[in-house]
């Protein structure tokens, strides 16, 4: 007789504190006017929001770095490490880690680190998965 083992393992996925859901960008009911016809909904400032960026990007957490204003992120992505910028975000190492294309800079100086990234991403939405042992 043959014995199976298996091992299950829980994922939850978060959205970084800039990865807020669409409908948060809609105005209320009294503000919500069409803009040149197209359609597009007008939030309470009265601008179109943007799309938020797609995450495309997935890479396991290797270190992370708290400043008051960002969380910097050091991913392996395939067979290549990369920092990555992201506003202040709840990461732990090992986590994995979805974020967008960004826009990326060298040789970048933080002088909140006082020390010189060679490449780092400045995304604008990230999301977290945690990874649990039942």
């Amino acid at each position: 007789m043959k014995t199976y083992v298996f091992l299950v393992a829980l994922v939850t996925c978060s959205l970084g504190v800039n990865a807020e859901p669409a409908e948060d960008h809609a105005s209320t009911a009294a503000s919500a006017n069409s803009v040149g016809g197209h359609g597009a909904t007008e939030n309470v400032m009265g601008m179109v929001p943007s799309p938020i960026p797609p995450l495309t990007q997935e890479g396991k957490v290797l270190d992370v770095i708290n400043t008051p204003k960002y969380t910097y992120v050091e991913v392996k992505l395939g067979d290549k490490t990369q920092w990555i910028a992201v506003q202040k975000l709840a990461v732990d190492k090992g986590n994995t880690i979805l974020f967008d294309e960004g826009a990326p800079m060298s040789d970048f100086y933080s002088k909140t680190l006082e020390r010189v990234f060679p490449s780092v991403i400045f995304v604008s939405n990230a999301g977290v998965c945690h990874t649990k042992e039942p």
